[in-house]
């Protein structure tokens, strides 16, 4: 502990010595480390999250399947939709939604309000309450709906079911459907997937895409840095030359480049670009503070390797003499 605690007193005089260079390094890698934190925020809180619903691993999405068109998302009719509520055991409950765009019009410009036509059921199978007012809860409260072809279907499985268990169980309606009404049912299957799935699905590679973007901008800020310690690795060769001289070893010279790279990552975390860049993250999202650390440490450490291996590999004999 001792020796740690002096390296990181020489790497801080060391860093304190050049000044310009650790504040070129600082801003750079904490631009690149930032755009990584804010989107990873953004990654974790759509596709890692669990949905902000109650038990929301037991949500699911029912589609109507179309077996001749390949189409596995398709809207199912109020016909379809009541058989399947009643022969599925593993689903606790079925609700339906309709897509609707009603205009609000009134004082100002008509506007176009994203909504929904649901079930009853809707806010009960989600297990969320309104943060004013109240929700329907029976087909005999205000305001009614009516339902009607395009519904979307969710439900909630019982304690203990599996959606292979529900997709089994709808399949033989849909087939029994298939049977009963070939006019409007020809090819049509069940396809059920958890909740989040199809939520996530469309904005998941675009994600992805962006992620991976900043992850080589972030590369790039490495690379930068990783030349600039390099650069000054070279104007520092006497200074390793002498202690090596006086009897450091290859794993001590590593320790004080190493110990360098802490105090900048230090550096990179109290930077006040850093701070800016995650303003917007919760104080509660661990997950990301954590992300953000690992990432920090790893980035020093990675642009300070290859300088450190170099230094190692100092010939202090060589480097007294050129120098």
């Amino acid at each position: 502990m001792s020796e740690l605690l002096r390296d990181l007193r020489q790497g801080l005089r060391a860093v304190a010595r050049r000044p310009g260079v650790a504040a070129v390094a600082v801003v750079t890698l904490a631009l690149g480390i930032g755009a990584n934190a804010a989107i990873f925020t953004v990654v974790n809180a759509v596709l890692l999250r669990p949905l902000p619903y109650r038990e929301a691993d037991r949500l699911v999405a029912a589609f109507a399947h179309d077996t001749r068109r390949g189409e596995t998302r398709n809207p199912t009719s109020p016909a379809d939709f009541l058989e399947w509520g009643r022969g599925s055991g593993a689903l606790d409950r079925l609700t339906a939604a309709h897509p609707w765009s009603p205009v609000l019009t009134g004082r100002g410009r008509p506007e176009e309000l994203p909504a929904l036509k649901a079930s009853p059921s809707l806010f009960d199978l989600l297990g969320v309450e309104p943060a004013l007012g109240r929700v329907f809860h029976s087909p005999r409260d205000e305001p009614q709906v009516v339902l009607s072809y395009g519904l979307r279907v969710f439900g909630r499985l019982r304690p203990g079911a599996t959606l292979e268990k529900a997709r089994a169980e709808l399949g033989v309606v849909a087939r029994r459907l298939e049977t009963e009404r070939p006019e409007s049912n020809a090819g049509i299957a069940v396809n059920v997937e958890a909740l989040q799935e199809p939520v996530v699905s469309r904005v998941r590679p675009a994600l992805l895409v962006l992620a991976g973007s900043v992850a080589f901008v972030l590369l790039v800020a490495c690379a930068n840095v990783t030349s600039l310690l390099l650069a000054q690795g070279l104007s520092r060769g006497k200074e390793v030359a002498i202690r090596a001289a006086l009897g450091a070893s290859r794993s001590r010279l590593v320790r004080q480049w190493l110990a360098e790279s802490l105090v900048l990552a230090g550096s990179l975390g109290l930077s006040r670009v850093l701070a800016g860049l995650l303003h917007g993250v919760s104080p509660t999202d661990t997950l990301t503070f954590a992300a953000v650390t690992l990432l920090l440490t790893a980035v020093a450490a990675l642009a300070c390797f290859l300088p450190a291996r170099r230094a190692a590999r100092v010939d202090p004999l060589v480097a007294l003499r050129e120098s």
